[in-house]
């Protein structure tokens, strides 16, 4: 995915109509039930800060890990997931 002056306008537009016009961060934030937040550590979009507040603010439900990947969902990235998804569970 590369953002250039031709891409950014579209790529803007796409960001207006997502979560994260809404009130998603603050919502996380009071979540009562087991949640676990899974992003790549390449993943240039993720705010690690915002995430890393949400845990410290409902350490009892909120969990977080990380894998070695973009942003984007390759099926590579999804067995992966997929596997610390399971562990998660159990």
């Amino acid at each position: 995915m590369e953002i250039t002056d031709k891409t950014w306008p579209a790529f803007r537009k796409s960001l207006e109509h997502t979560v994260m016009q809404f009130d998603t961060f603050a919502k996380a934030k009071e979540l009562c039930v087991s949640t676990l937040f899974v992003n790549g550590l390449l993943d240039v979009f993720i705010i690690r800060r915002n995430i890393k507040e949400v845990r410290r603010a409902n350490r009892r439900y909120v969990r977080i890990r990380r894998a070695l990947g973009p942003h984007e969902l390759t099926p590579r990235q999804g067995r992966t997931i997929a596997r610390i998804v399971e562990k998660y569970i159990r």
